[in-house]
C-alpha cells in the first residue's frame, strides 16, 4: 500500500479545495480497505494453494487452479462494474455530465 500524509490534502486543498479533498479522501480510505481485504485473501489462497501442491495430484491441482481463476476473474468484473455504476452516478449526482443515461 501506499504511504500517505497530510501534505497530501494540504496540496491537493490549495488547488481543488476541501470538497474535493473530502471525495478524494473517502475513496481513498476505501480503496485501502479494499486492498487490505484482498491482501489477506490471497495471502490465504496462496497457502491454500501450496499445501495442495504438496498433497494434491496434478490432474486436481489444475482443476483447482483454473476454478480460482474463474472466480478470481467474476469478482474483478464485479467490482470493476461497480466502480463503473458508482461514478457515473457521481457524474450525474454533481452536474458533470450534461447527458446522463439515467435521472439520478
Amino acid at each position: 500500500m501506499a504511504s500517505r500524509n497530510a501534505f497530501d490534502n494540504i496540496f491537493l486543498s490549495m488547488f481543488l479545495g476541501l470538497n474535493i479533498v473530502t471525495i478524494y479522501g473517502n475513496y481513498y480510505y476505501i480503496m485501502n480497505a479494499i486492498s487490505g481485504l484482498l491482501i489477506i485473501a490471497t495471502t490465504s489462497i496462496g497457502a491454500g494453494i501450496g499445501n495442495s501442491i504438496a498433497t494434491e495430484s496434478v490432474e486436481k491441482n489444475y482443476k483447482r487452479l483454473y476454478e480460482v481463476y474463474v472466480y478470481v476473474c467474476m469478482v474483478i468484473w464485479l467490482v470493476y462494474g461497480m466502480f463503473i455504476f458508482a461514478y457515473t452516478n457521481r457524474l450525474c449526482i454533481y452536474g458533470w455530465e450534461k447527458n446522463c443515461s439515467f435521472r439520478c
